[in-house]
């Protein structure tokens, strides 16, 4: 099975530190992207600001380019 990357847009959220904690315990690598850098998240965090054009261009060519 080919090994999978995953971009979790919104990781310091509810939703996504939940869905960060899941797929990081499923065995998946995953990148968590957020404006706001998380308290408590142990796992591979970017920070990202989707309202800024130029910080998107930059993180699509160095993270995502590794993400399903």
């Amino acid at each position: 099975m080919t090994e999978r990357h995953i971009a979790v847009i919104g990781a310091s959220g509810v939703v996504g530190r939940a869905l960060m904690e899941h797929l990081t315990e499923s065995g998946e690598k995953v990148v968590g992207l957020s404006r706001r850098e998380p308290a408590d998240l142990a796992t591979n965090y970017r920070h990202l600001d989707l309202m800024s054009a130029d910080a998107c261009r930059h993180s699509a060519k160095s993270e995502l380019s590794k993400t399903t």
